[in-house]
């Protein structure tokens, strides 16, 4: 990590300077990125304001993420359309790389959604419609985008959602978030097998793993118009394998008639957009914006700009003139508290107190654990493994948001069977054999081939099926945490109560910077294990990474009564979050607390001594 000394932040409402930019105020804080309300000056008093999203230092050196940050600015920065929010800026000031982008005062779809069910103001269709409308138009213009040469970009956004969507508070309608996006046409293999997006919103083929291409864009839409009409998902159930199962073998005739009262021609717009097979969609964006705008002009286009400004108005009145943290949170983090990640697989902390102050927290992995430190200084990427400091993160829980974005990126297919070979059971014997042997990746091919030759023996095999899927997603798991959620997935679509899947599943998702997701799985992990030092101890790191400090104390006095080996990092934590709280009393006490439980702890000692105790 550079050692360059890097500018202090603006706090409330002090200015800072950032290049050709003023720092106004910081209105919102992932985990990856913090986004401020900024001004660009020049000559005669000329003054612009954008938000300014930029890439924590201490990330710069995860090629990982500064690739798909990357990514994003580039490809965000071709398209020029009133639906998509603009991108005027891109660079690096000292170990900053930063997005300068349009500023929109406004709400995602799902705060939106929200609201609405708050306050009873069920939005219209017309409204949805007219929503949905100007939302394909931005896509449409990501789709059919070409570059200097007149060649197709065939941009495809792959993370279409109700967050992914804005509407300002003057009722514009902006797509954001382009950070997962694909331009595939010099590599038309580039989305065959990595999903990407959230779980409820992935189109049949990104369920499969195939190739993609626009109408994937235009199924997520689909669902998106559903939501907006019925006020509740589609897809809105909390088995993840129900929900894939769900997506592919979706009837979108029947989804289209489930919503009484719904005129003719939106219906059938349901219906196309939501087929299973893609050849069956509209074939563009513009095609599905085209029928959107005819069924509102057919009802006087009582769904405009004035009307849903006004809606925009009962909704968020409390909010209309503020510069909420939400609004740009929802824009371009996506969910919040999201947390920083790095390239180790200990699950340790090294970032330094921008926000959180000057504290290591550590986070514990089953034969991951390594020697940690506790100096107040981040390590370097190279002592990432074994020194910690700063404010809390995962240097080997990864990554998406997906970016992110409130959410959870990948989620997997299930792998497809192979063709049938007899009645299975000789498959089934080479299956369990390479599972002896610690090859879980033939057990699978295996299992596919024997299920696909006799179905019975699916249910009766369900177990090591489940476990030859965690173990190979195991060995994926450092090199494509996209690969190894998709085995995790299946693992538990097929045995809900494997613990090791649970458990690992939390750790790409904290990889992905969604601690939802994480804290989900970690709380199933103890569900079925209660035992389980390491599951206590990881949800507790979940809970301080969303300041939910009280959680977290309580999570790892639980922790504490385990005694596992790594009790002195247990005490550390527990101090770390009295020291958040500004209980230094408290921290200083606990840390003689962990002494007497582990008196040769020299991490103990030496943060007892930085206390001054």
């Amino acid at each position: 990590m550079s050692e360059t000394p890097q500018p202090t932040p603006a706090v409330d409402g002090a200015e800072e300077r950032f290049g050709d930019y003023v720092l106004v105020d910081k209105i919102a804080q992932g985990g990856m990125a913090e986004v401020y309300l900024a001004k660009r000056r020049g000559v005669e008093g000329f003054e612009k304001t954008v938000a300014i999203k930029r890439i924590l230092p201490e990330l710069s050196w995860n090629r990982e993420f500064v690739s798909m940050f990357i990514n994003e600015a580039k490809i965000a920065a071709r398209l020029s359309h009133p639906n998509i929010v603009q991108i005027f800026d891109f660079g690096k000031i000292d170990n900053y790389y930063f997005i300068a982008m349009e500023y929109l005062h406004g709400e995602n779809l799902r705060e939106i959604l929200k609201k609405s069910v708050e306050k009873d103001l069920r939005l219209s269709s017309e409204i949805a419609a007219s929503i949905a409308a100007r939302a394909c138009a931005g896509l449409e213009h990501a789709h059919r985008k070409t570059d200097e040469a007149g060649r197709p970009l065939r941009i495809i956004h792959r993370d279409v959602s109700p967050q992914n969507v804005l509407v300002s508070y003057d009722g514009d309608v902006k797509v954001v978030d382009f950070g997962i996006a694909k331009a595939v046409a010099e590599n038309p293999e580039a989305t065959r097998g990595v999903l990407k997006g959230k779980l409820s919103y992935l189109s049949p083929e990104q369920v499969h793993g195939r190739n993609l291409d626009a109408r994937s864009d235009i199924f997520a839409m689909g669902l998106v118009l559903y939501e907006l009409l019925a006020g509740r998902k589609l897809f809105d159930r909390l088995d993840p394998g129900e929900v894939l199962d769900g997506i592919v073998r979706i009837d979108s005739t029947e989804v289209a008639r489930s919503l009484p009262g719904l005129d003719r021609d939106l219906r059938e717009v349901l219906r196309r957009a939501l087929h299973v097979d893609a050849d069956q969609r509209f074939q563009s964006a513009g095609e599905m914006q085209g029928a959107l705008e005819r069924y509102l002009r057919e009802r006087g286009d009582p769904g405009g700009t004035m009307q849903l400004a006004n809606l925009m108005r009962l909704l968020f009145d409390e909010r209309i003139g503020e510069h909420t943290a939400q609004t740009l949170r929802s824009q371009v983090l996506g969910a919040p508290s999201k947390r920083r990640s790095g390239p180790s697989l200990r699950l340790v902390a090294g970032l330094a107190g921008v926000v959180f102050g000057a504290v290591a927290l550590v986070f514990a992995a089953p034969a991951l654990r390594g020697p940690r430190g506790g100096a107040p200084q981040p390590a370097p990427p190279e002592r990432a493994a074994t020194s910690a400091g700063g404010a809390p993160t995962e240097t080997n829980a990864g990554a998406e948001s997906e970016v992110a974005k409130s959410v959870r990126e990948p989620e997997p297919s299930l792998p497809e069977p192979a063709a049938p070979a007899g009645d299975g059971r000789a498959q089934l014997q080479l299956a369990k054999a390479a599972l002896a042997e610690n090859h879980p990746g033939d057990a699978v091919a295996a299992f596919d081939k024997a299920f696909a030759a006799a179905p019975s023996l699916r249910e009766q095999n369900a177990a090591a099926y489940a476990k030859a899927l965690t173990e190979d997603g195991k060995l994926r798991f450092d090199e494509d945490s996209d690969a190894a959620a998709q085995r995790f997935r299946a693992a538990l679509a097929v045995d809900p109560n494997s613990f090791d899947a649970h458990f690992f599943l939390a750790k790409v998702y904290t990889r992905k910077s969604d601690p939802e997701g994480a804290l989900q799985e970690y709380q199933e992990a103890i569900r079925i294990n209660p035992k389980s030092a390491d599951a206590q101890f990881n949800l507790g790191f979940v809970y301080f990474s969303q300041r939910r400090y009280d959680d977290a104390l309580r999570q790892y006095e639980k922790v504490v009564e385990l005694k596992p080996a790594y009790l002195a990092d247990v005490f550390y934590n527990l101090a770390a979050c009295y020291e958040q709280m500004k209980r230094k009393s408290d921290a200083v006490a606990t840390l003689r607390r962990g002494l007497q439980a582990v008196p040769n702890s020299d991490l103990l000692r030496q943060r007892l001594k930085q206390l001054g105790g």
